[in-house]
């Protein structure tokens, strides 16, 4: 089974699976899936990662754009509640382990691999196109006016993974 399979992901419950399924639908590294607190970072139209959540303590908005996200949201708020997806009496360290020994047990090698899917997808959804890396233009192949798409598009992509320096 390929990476975003949700058949995959569906061998794997509870909180863990929410963790996982929000790296897949918004892109977020590990820390920043389970430390997610729904009654802070969910908005109406964006996500808010707190400064302590992520990576390089920079806070960051992620657009919501699909109803598979929102619909991820609301079951999020149903199961943490006005806390985090770290289940109760764990500390973030023990949550990371025991999510990690799922994810081997389920045999997601690559959990990466759900940022990377992310991306690809915003990718589309803002450009209209396949990114290179799924069979799409190559920037040498691309006209001007794409070119530039294609840079605001990365820009956009960057700064929702929380690259952007």
């Amino acid at each position: 089974m390929r990476i975003g399979s949700t058949a995959i992901i569906r061998s794997i419950k509870g909180r863990q699976a929410l963790a996982i399924r929000l790296e897949r639908e918004f892109g977020l590294r590990r820390e920043e899936s389970l430390k997610f607190q729904p009654s802070y970072a969910i908005k109406a139209n964006s996500i808010e990662l707190k400064s302590s959540w992520t990576k390089g303590g920079r806070p960051r908005v992620i657009p919501i754009t699909n109803e598979r996200q929102r619909e991820l949201l609301q079951e999020i708020k149903e199961i943490a509640g006005k806390g985090s997806l770290i289940e109760s009496g764990k500390m973030y360290h023990q949550a990371r382990e025991s999510l990690d020994k799922a994810c081997q047990r389920a045999e997601i090698k690559n959990m990466h691999g759900f940022r990377h899917k992310y991306a690809q997808e915003r990718y589309k959804a803002l450009t209209g196109r396949e990114c290179p890396k799924n069979g799409g233009l190559v920037s040498r192949k691309l006209t001007p006016e794409q070119k530039q798409q294609d840079y605001k598009a990365r820009m956009i992509i960057s700064e929702e993974l929380g690259h952007a320096r």
